[in-house]
């Protein structure tokens, strides 16, 4: 083993220098070179030696299997709060933030609420039973729960994998039971209803035309721009860019002659392929139940079965 704690020396402009810190020289094992460390003392040669000496134990102990590694250690004393930007950060630089960043932010907005709830400050805090407790006092559906569970287990098998965490602590919690307790039972609109809701919703008519003959989704409709509209082709289609997509892949939406014809009469006389085609952007659910209960289609049927905006995508 290699030990020696002494100042580095180097040159600069001709002249011999030796560095204002204290470095530890050390090789352990069966390192293949040597390594050093600054020691962050400038003075006292003597509290260096006893800085270096702790140094090398945990090192020692480290590759013992006795002590936890020291990026472990590190990641202890940070708060929650701080690894969970560093997560959602490192799933935008992946390109796994979700269509237009939407899905890191609900799954940031999940994770917090559990951070604060469970007052989960530190690592250590994290439990299973902690979490367990949570859950048995929320009113929302099971659906729900586990989406806040698959949220944080994902951010907790991310700690792990980058060495911020020696194992995830809800690795073992169950799923709630969905089966049969689906809160919301959607319908498909009748051709009736269809036809009043889109001739009595105003501007709104031919975006709830195009979500039920198409098939898209309120994001991929948000982001649906007029070069992603082919309608000059001998089958006219819309091209799903991959980015918009939420399986993350490009795929053609080919159109039947009604809403080519109403697409094709709605475009502006001058268009660019990156104007968006619905630029006022996309009804919310609670603007829709108004629309239906305006021109009579019941937003929730004697059944149960809702007509929401997704309901478009079932007819």
């Amino acid at each position: 083993m290699i030990f020696s704690v002494e100042k580095r020396r180097f040159r600069k402009g001709g002249e011999l220098r030796e560095t204002r810190n204290y470095y530890l020289r050390y090789r352990i094992g069966e390192m293949p070179a040597d390594k050093w460390v600054s020691l962050g003392i400038a003075a006292d040669k003597e509290s260096a030696e006893k800085k270096a000496r702790e140094f090398i134990r945990n090192r020692e102990r480290e590759a013992a299997g006795i002590a936890d590694p020291q990026p472990l250690l590190e990641a202890a004393k940070t708060t929650m709060a701080g690894h969970l930007d560093d997560y959602l950060a490192d799933l935008a630089s992946r390109g796994r933030d979700g269509r237009a960043g939407r899905g890191a932010r609900l799954l940031g907005s999940r994770i917090r609420t559990l951070l604060k709830e469970c007052k989960w400050h530190l690592p250590y805090n994290v439990t299973a039973g902690s979490f367990v407790t949570w859950r048995n006092q929320q009113k929302f559906g099971p659906r729900t729960k586990n989406h806040y569970l698959q949220g944080m287990f994902a951010f907790l098998n991310w700690m792990e994998r980058v060495d911020r965490l020696k194992s995830n602590p809800l690795k073992n919690v169950q799923k709630a039971d969905e089966q049969g307790k689906q809160k919301r039972i959607r319908r498909a609109f009748t051709d009736d209803e269809l036809r009043k809701l889109i001739n009595g919703s105003g501007p709104r008519g031919i975006i709830y035309f195009t979500a039920a003959r198409t098939g898209l989704r309120q994001e991929e409709l948000r982001q649906l721009t007029w070069g992603d509209v082919l309608l000059d082709k001998k089958i006219p289609l819309i091209v799903v860019r991959a980015e918009t997509a939420k399986n993350k892949t490009e795929e053609p939406v080919f159109l039947v002659p009604e809403i080519a014809e109403a697409l094709a009469a709605y475009r502006p006389p001058r268009w660019s392929v990156r104007d968006l085609v619905f630029p006022n952007g996309i009804p919310r659910a609670s603007r829709l139940k108004v629309d239906a209960e305006w021109v009579g289609v019941a937003y929730r049927d004697e059944k149960g079965r809702y007509a929401d905006f997704h309901a478009l995508r079932y007819t």
